[in-house]
């Protein structure tokens, strides 16, 4: 036979506890938020993790979008014309798409013996022919075209707004056909380099 129980301190809670059993409490009303919020959150990782992979691991990046494509109709062009200088104060991105090992490291160098102030140098997926001399800024065309004259080898310049949000107001696309000449052609002109 079966003895009753004592009584202890838990058969006399309050009623309005509003509990169901010894350690349950009502649901929170942000429980649900953050279940969401961890969701998000785990999403956002995994979605960054499998970018990352697809992106930079398999070497998947190019410049399509970034370098600029010669377009069928020549751009307008002032008729005054504008002197070659070497600035010092304006920054040159040099970008190798030579397919040559090491190109942008040495244009970079014969660039900076010239005076011209060097901001990143880095390389491409892409391989292009012509070496061109890219600026955004009409106020940089002297200082493109100096670049473009130090480079000599058939460099070109032209004036596009593909690299306007960089840092640096010129950037220098060395193509395959700037290692196929024997040595870089000699300025017709002198450089002047403004005060």
């Amino acid at each position: 036979m079966k003895t009753p129980a004592s009584e202890d301190r838990f058969d006399n809670l309050p009623d309005d506890l509003a509990r169901v059993g010894a350690h349950r409490a009502p649901k929170s009303s942000r429980s649900g938020l953050i279940g969401f919020a961890w969701s998000a959150l785990a999403t956002f990782v995994l979605v960054s993790v499998a970018m990352f992979t697809l992106v930079f691991v398999t070497g998947t990046i190019t410049l399509d979008g970034i370098l600029p494509v010669a377009s069928a109709t020549p751009s307008a062009t002032s008729t005054k014309s504008v002197k070659a200088t070497i600035d010092p104060s304006v920054m040159v991105n040099v970008i190798n798409a030579s397919g040559v090992d090491g190109a942008a490291t040495r244009i970079a160098d014969q660039l900076t013996s010239d005076g011209v102030l060097i901001g990143t140098k880095s390389n491409s997926s892409d391989v292009v022919e012509k070496t061109m001399v890219y600026y955004g800024d009409p106020a940089v065309e002297g200082a493109a075209k100096g670049v473009a004259r130090a480079l000599g080898a058939g460099a070109e310049t032209e004036r596009t707004p593909a690299y306007a949000g960089a840092a640096a107001k010129i950037t220098v696309v060395v193509g395959s056909s700037y290692f196929q000449t024997s040595a870089p052609v000699a300025p017709a002109e002198p450089t002047e380099t403004p005060n």
